[in-house]
């Protein structure tokens, strides 16, 4: 039993505390008050920690913290298991490595299969963009990924936004591809001091390469944006030179002028509208400015 401040070497592992006890015989310990572990490059602190051998567990309550080269966790309680891998962050959950960042209320991550669970109202913080959901699943293996309620993901970088349901997701391309539910997904993309809103029942964005990123809308498309409106079945977008494909039925509108063809090419250029081309079956209807 520790009844005052007490230093403890077991092998690499260097323990402090000013109160509790270690069972050698069953290898079970709980250390309290100014509670620190220190391993390597690790260090681990909690206002309490319990160790289990036989479970391969190590449980920190309040006001958790571990820290080492490649990563930091806190949360109210952190719970690992050495032996599956798992590490389980409840209240306040927080995990950050070098590629990304991590906030919740409830956190479930495994070491070993870099697997992601996350309950809860959570944010996955990446270099450029951050995912937002209810529930977040991620699985390293297949590298897939499933957002679910009130989902948001924005590209901090361009400025762009996207809200739905459902999203699933790949991390290898920055695949998204949002799906209806109980809402249409919705797109939007911020241009200067003006927004385009882009509407569909499914919406897909991905990015390659940092120079081939694309967008997808599938069934009942629909864009808005001050001086520019447009319907269709199904688009394609490119980042390459900023282009709108539009297919089956489109028709699109700007200012006075309706544009009808079988496709339809909206090219912008600094945030404006720079060409529309009509294609096969194409037509032009503009309101007569002289009022006959």
């Amino acid at each position: 039993y520790f009844i005052g401040p007490s230093y403890i070497t077991q092998g690499e592992r260097k323990i402090y505390c000013e109160s509790g006890y270690y069972d050698v015989d069953i290898g079970r310990a709980h250390f309290s008050k100014n509670a620190i572990i220190r391993k390597k490059d690790q260090t681990a602190s909690a206002e309490s920690i319990l160790y289990s051998e036989q479970d391969s567990t190590v449980t920190f309550t309040g006001k958790a913290e571990i820290i080492d080269s490649s990563s930091v966790t806190r949360g109210d309680i952190i719970e690992i298991n050495d032996k599956t891998g798992d590490i389980n962050i409840r209240g306040n959950a927080y995990y950050a490595t070098e590629d990304q960042r991590v906030t919740g209320p409830h956190i479930y991550y495994n070491n070993k299969t870099e697997d992601l669970k996350l309950e809860g109202r959570a944010t996955i913080y990446q270099k450029q963009s951050q995912l937002t959901g209810d529930t977040i699943l991620y699985t390293d293996a297949i590298d897939f990924g499933d957002a679910k309620g009130d989902v948001i993901w924005i590209d901090t970088i361009e400025e762009r936004t996207m809200l739905s349901d459902q999203v699933y997701y790949r991390d290898s391309i920055s695949y998204y591809k949002a799906v209806t539910v109980d809402k249409r997904p919705l797109f939007i993309q911020q241009i200067d001091c003006d927004s385009l809103f882009l509407s569909a029942d499914t919406l897909i964005r991905a990015e390659p390469t940092d120079s081939t990123g694309y967008m997808m809308a599938i069934g009942n498309v629909k864009i808005f944006k001050s001086d520019l409106q447009a319907i269709c079945d199904s688009l394609y977008y490119s980042d390459i030179d900023s282009s709108f494909t539009l297919f089956k039925d489109p028709v699109c509108w700007s200012d006075t002028t309706q544009f009808i063809g079988d496709t339809i090419s909206l090219f912008l250029k600094d945030g404006q509208l720079r060409e529309i081309q009509a294609r096969s079956n194409a037509f032009i209807a503009s309101v007569d400015s002289y009022g006959y």
